[in-house]
């Protein structure tokens, strides 16, 4: 897998997409151009999204100009994250830096969406990252505290088979 994340090196990833592009082009300078053209197709994948929500109506149909009016978003809507990198870069390192979100969206980059990843990617960049304090697995915490203040159980690791309910509770 081009993206793997399995690879011998750390990089911190700034919160700015040129920071990132220049970052990527220092440490791996033979894949300049293909670097360049990746964050140009980033680039020309976030304008056109931003023309496309300027321009539809929400809940209608696509244009019907929608593939000459929207290239890139028309070329990477049923592609793979894999095939967008591969197709830009060569190195296994440089894709797996670009790639790293990936389990954010819950499938590796050879079954993820392109569309989806460079929508997250770009709001990571235009907005930043938001964590919940204490982590995620707090929101599961806090329901299993809810849980136990009422007479429940929290189980955890543990298939069920049955819930059962007292008195609607």
């Amino acid at each position: 897998d081009v993206c793997s994340s399995d690879l011998d090196f750390e990089i911190t990833v700034p919160a700015d997409k040129e920071l990132f592009r220049q970052k990527l082009i220092e440490r791996f300078p033979e894949e300049k151009d293909g670097i360049n053209l990746l964050f140009a197709t980033a680039d020309k994948f976030a304008d056109e999204v931003a023309d496309l929500q300027k321009a539809a109506i929400p809940g209608g149909p696509p244009p019907a100009d929608f593939a000459e009016r929207y290239p890139t978003l028309s070329k990477y809507m049923a592609a793979s994250l894999h095939e967008l990198v591969s197709e830009h870069v060569s190195d296994e390192k440089v894709s797996a830096v670009f790639c790293q979100l990936w389990p954010h969206m819950g499938l590796p980059p050879k079954r993820g969406s392109a569309f989806l990843y460079m929508q997250m990617l770009l709001s990571f960049f235009t907005g930043g990252t938001y964590y919940i304090p204490g982590g995620g697995y707090a929101p599961s915490q806090a329901l299993g505290g809810c849980v136990e203040d009422r007479g429940g159980q929290q189980l955890t690791n543990t298939e069920a088979a049955l819930i059962l309910l007292a008195d609607t509770r």
